[in-house]
């Protein structure tokens, strides 16, 4: 141990095994110490025939630009899916305000039709009933008035002729011999030379 420490120089590059450090010269292969190198592969990062690694921190940080643009994107996606759906509830709020309002206008709208309907057949059915009521009573003075006419022309002709005659108004057909006819509260009695007392009056 003493020869090797006296004869090899000292150099930097020294290998400890055990509780020995021996000296390594440059040319000194690990092969004489019973140490075999690793087999490396080609590609590795301590192979001498390793080929450059391609440069990739700048497509990291294209992909990061991209990821915090794709978020950003989504974010102001979700902001104007969120102010969408705030605009439907919005316009589906008003248009049912809107629905509830019409339809309790058209409800007052159509009380108030029925309300004037109801007073205008009311209307037109007073009115109906007065000219109901004037034409009866029209028509009554017209019969009084054409019985009279008829009286008085069968009297004209019983006074004219002194025979019997028939009135064709007469609902029995009787054949009377009428001598004078008298009015009293817009009835005519006419008298019948044939009876006697109160039945020559009829």
């Amino acid at each position: 141990m003493q020869n090797i420490q006296a004869t090899t120089p000292l150099t930097t590059n020294t290998m400890t095994r055990g509780n020995i450090t021996y000296p390594i010269q440059p040319s000194t292969s690990l092969s004489a110490f019973g140490v075999q190198p690793p087999t490396l592969p080609a590609n590795s990062l301590y192979s001498q025939d390793k080929k450059p690694l391609p440069d990739v921190r700048s497509e990291i940080s294209a992909l990061r630009e991209e990821i915090t643009q794709l978020k950003s994107r989504l974010d102001d996606n979700d902001e104007e899916v969120d102010s969408k759906v705030d605009r439907l509830v919005s316009a589906d709020a008003k248009l049912e305000k809107n629905f509830l309002y019409d339809m309790e206008r058209l409800k007052q709208e159509l009380r108030a039709d029925v309300k004037a309907l109801k007073q205008e057949i009311h209307s037109n059915l007073e009115s109906l009933k007065q000219e109901l009521r004037s034409e009866i009573t029209t028509n009554r003075m017209q019969i009084q008035r054409l019985e009279y006419l008829n009286a008085k022309t069968w009297n004209q002709a019983a006074h004219s002729s002194n025979r019997v005659l028939r009135n064709p108004l007469s609902k029995d057909h009787e054949y009377l011999t009428i001598w004078f006819v008298s009015i009293k509260d817009g009835q005519y009695f006419a008298s019948d030379p044939t009876q006697t007392g109160p039945d020559r009056l009829r």
